[in-house]
C-alpha cells in the first residue's frame, strides 16, 4: 500500500454542514490547485475515503468572494457520514507517483474537542506565528489516521 502525506485539517462549521458546501481557506487551496490540469476556475476532484468509496467533489473558486470550495457530493457525503459542526476532515494524498486525493473524517467527542491520534507526515518541520507564539510543525502532528494505522 502506498503511504500517504497529510495535506491539511479543517474542522467543520455550521456553515459547511448547512449551505452544502466546504470553504476551504486560501491559503490551504493551494494543495487542491497542484491536482487540476489546468486553472480554470471550476474541476473535479475525485478523492478516496478510508471505507474505500470514492468521491467527487467540485472544486471552484466563487468570483464574487474569491472563496475556495468543495460542492458536488459534498452534501452526500456529509450526510452519509453524518458530519456535524466541530468534526474534522482531513485531506491527504498518496505519497506515490500518482499523487491521488484522499478525504478522512474525525467526529467531535462529547467534550467538544476532537481526539486525533498522531498522522505521520513526510514534509519538512515548518515554523508559523499565531497569535505572538512560534508554532513548529516538529512537535507531535495530530490528524486523522491513515488506514495503515488503522
Amino acid at each position: 500500500m502506498t503511504g500517504r502525506e497529510k495535506l491539511f485539517n479543517k474542522v467543520l462549521m455550521q456553515s459547511d454542514i448547512k449551505q452544502y458546501r466546504l470553504v476551504i481557506p486560501k491559503r490551504l487551496a493551494t494543495y487542491f490547485q497542484l491536482h487540476l490540469q489546468n486553472r480554470s476556475e471550476a474541476a473535479f476532484l475525485l478523492m478516496g475515503d478510508n471505507e474505500g468509496r470514492a468521491w467527487n467533489f467540485k472544486y471552484s473558486v466563487w468570483r464574487s468572494s474569491h472563496a475556495h470550495v468543495l460542492t458536488g457530493e459534498w452534501s452526500k457525503f456529509v450526510k452519509e457520514k453524518s458530519l456535524k459542526a466541530g468534526d474534522i476532515v482531513c485531506f491527504s494524498c498518496s505519497t506515490g507517483p500518482e499523487k491521488r486525493l484522499f478525504i478522512d473524517w474525525k467526529p467531535q467527542m462529547q467534550s467538544g474537542i476532537a481526539e486525533l491520534p498522531p498522522f505521520k507526515t513526510t514534509k519538512k518541520e515548518q515554523t508559523f506565528r499565531l497569535f505572538g507564539i512560534n508554532i513548529s510543525t516538529s512537535q507531535p502532528n495530530y490528524g486523522c489516521p491513515s488506514p495503515d494505522m488503522k
